[in-house]
């Protein structure tokens, strides 16, 4: 018996940043060498955007990774998809989720190659989601 698919794959795609949003949006980033998120934050800042670099991950940030993300995710993601998620939780403490995901958007790399890690924004993604 043969199955036929319905739905077609679609990778995900965020909304757009816009120039309006600049004064009201901030671009989180983290997981990089500390000289790196510094210069990053320099550019971005200097440039005009409010940024934000993600906390130091902690073990509590691996453990929630590894709850939520993809098992075949590895370790530094692990850390990073924690560290996010942990961090938009707080601050979705002290406002809500709605506000959070106004106030918000994550920069990170995608690709695709030899190596995952240009994919696992699609992780992010889903990890925030669940």
């Amino acid at each position: 018996m043969a199955t036929v698919a319905t739905d077609h794959y679609r990778a995900y795609t965020p909304k757009p940043f816009t120039r309006a949003e600049r004064d009201s949006v901030t671009i989180l980033f983290g997981g990089l060498h500390w000289r790196i998120e510094r210069i990053l934050q320099a550019v971005l800042e200097g440039s005009g955007y409010k940024a934000q670099i993600l906390p130091v991950a902690t073990k509590d940030d691996l453990l929630t990774g590894r709850e939520v993300a993809d098992i075949g995710q590895c370790c530094p993601t692990s850390f990073t998809t924690g560290n996010l998620v942990n961090f938009l939780k707080k601050e979705a403490k002290q406002t809500s989720a709605e506000d959070v995901s106004k106030k918000f958007i994550y920069l990170t790399a995608g690709s695709c190659g030899a190596c995952r890690f240009g994919q696992y924004h699609q992780s992010y993604e889903l990890a925030l989601r669940n």
